[in-house]
């Protein structure tokens, strides 16, 4: 089977899918929630689109007249990695999409019971394809973004208008704006062996300021703690009291238990802006 005609057959998929993530469960017939997934994050990287790089998590699934949708979503770039799956055999198909359904960058020619980790071809994205790893390993714990933006660990992302990505500064696109003084605020839940919540682990949080006029951009260690775990809601919670800091940019990197990481780049504006 050709190249184009592989992508055409999974463009209705993508196109299902979609409509799911903007507009709501589409009307013919009635839908279904689908079950949840075995793993609901993916670390995807080696992308020669850079946008198509970083952490996507679990964001719909349905089921709609025999066909399961399901999406994960990029909450730094607005990428998205749909598939769906004839429910009597369940074989998937995915693609991973940016700016819109149309625009393919890679595709998984592999039907798989699942989110094959490998196997991935170019479409319209740069070379090289991307390879896919779970959030998980065996060092370390499965951890849920719980941030206001769905999909995030942060409770305030940057606008993207009409699919545009963010605005790259530096080596990282941008994340989130804050006024100097404001207080970044975010949240996750770490998962224990029996599969729910624990707040035996931790999450270190770290910032630093990113002077993105250097060649290369250098970064600069400014302060570091342990997120406060919340008993009652069952979360890692984050907050960064930016008073005493000075506009600019700067980097919020999360290390999980096991050694994951996660970086944000922050921009403070001057207060009252």
């Amino acid at each position: 089977m050709t190249q184009g005609k592989r992508l055409g057959e999974m463009l209705w998929g993508v196109i299902v899918v979609l409509a799911i993530l903007t507009v709501g469960p589409m009307e013919t017939g009635m839908a279904d929630p689908a079950p949840m997934p075995a793993a609901l994050c993916f670390v995807v990287s080696g992308a020669g689109t850079t946008e198509a790089n970083g952490l996507y998590t679990y964001a719909s699934g349905e089921i709609n007249e025999g066909i399961e949708t399901r999406a994960y979503v990029n909450s730094v770039t607005g990428a998205v990695i749909s598939g769906y799956a004839f429910v009597v055999d369940d074989q998937w198909n995915w693609t991973l999409t940016l700016g819109g359904e149309f625009n393919i960058l890679y595709y998984n020619g592999i039907l798989a019971p699942d989110l094959a980790l490998t196997g991935w071809e170019v479409a319209d994205g740069q070379a090289t394809a991307p390879t896919l790893r779970l959030c998980t390993t065996a060092a370390g714990p499965t951890i849920i973004p719980t941030g206001e933006v769905f999909g995030s660990f942060l409770n305030r992302a940057s606008a993207l208008a009409g699919g545009d990505v963010p605005l790259m500064i530096g080596l990282q696109p941008l994340a989130a704006i804050y006024e100097a003084g404001e207080t970044l605020t975010g949240s996750c839940q770490i998962l224990g062996s029996s599969g729910l919540p624990t707040g035996a682990s931790f999450v270190h949080v770290y910032i630093y300021s990113v002077d993105v006029s250097a060649n290369p951009e250098s970064i600069l260690l400014v302060n570091h703690w342990m997120a406060t775990y919340n008993r009652s809601t069952r979360e890692f919670e984050i907050a960064w009291d930016t008073m005493d800091a000075a506009p600019g940019y700067y980097d919020l990197r999360l290390v999980f238990d096991g050694g994951s990481t996660i970086t944000y780049r922050i921009q403070l504006i001057p207060a009252g802006s």
